[in-house]
């Protein structure tokens, strides 16, 4: 039994245990309605001589006193009051309980949706680590081959400089040989000459 159920039938006996002192007219009142269905109905013309008690109690119901007629006609207000009030209880529980129904469901949509949602973040977020790491590697590429052109240059412009000074010796070479041959050559001629 859920509480709503237990905390309502608990305020009903809390309700009847102060209510008790209304016993005696509720009682009376039942006879009489007792006593006016054995009126109307068909059997009434036959009284079963086993059965004194209704006659024995509606001698009662005919002494009730004007007071006791005044808390009678309150018994049934309340019990008219009562009924409207659980009319209204049962309604309200219905409607509350096809609330509480919408809700779950839109709990159970909401709760498929964030796990939708959270997959797909976690896709995501494996992806964007992997394009990280690819992003990484491939600028770790891009300076390695930076670093490999650097290395280039420089040693083309060494190459560029020794081939300078390389060519620079040749030239010399070359003048110092030339130079030589033509001391020589003139050497040639002026010893020809004298000849």
């Amino acid at each position: 039994m859920t509480s709503w159920q237990s905390e309502y039938l608990l305020a009903l006996k809390s309700r009847d245990e102060q209510h008790s002192i209304h016993k005696r007219y509720i009682e009376a009142y039942s006879t009489l309605a007792d006593r006016i269905a054995n009126k109307n109905s068909p059997a009434s013309s036959d009284p079963d001589p086993n059965n004194s008690e209704p006659i024995a109690q509606s001698k009662n119901v005919s002494r009730i006193p004007v007071e006791d007629s005044k808390a009678l006609s309150d018994l049934r207000s309340s019990l008219a009051t009562s009924q409207r009030d659980k009319l209204t209880l049962t309604t309200t529980v219905t409607t509350l309980t096809q609330e509480r129904d919408k809700v779950r469901s839109l709990h159970t949509s909401d709760l498929r949706r964030i796990q939708a949602l959270t997959t797909e973040r976690n896709s995501l977020t494996q992806r964007i680590c992997d394009k990280n790491e690819e992003l990484r590697g491939k600028a770790r590429l891009a300076q390695e081959a930076q670093d490999e052109m650097l290395t280039l240059q420089l040693q083309l412009n060494m190459a560029e400089e020794k081939s300078g000074k390389l060519e620079g010796e040749n030239r010399d070479l070359v003048d110092r040989w030339m130079r030589k041959m033509g001391e020589e050559a003139e050497a040639m001629n002026l010893a020809s000459r004298y000849t």
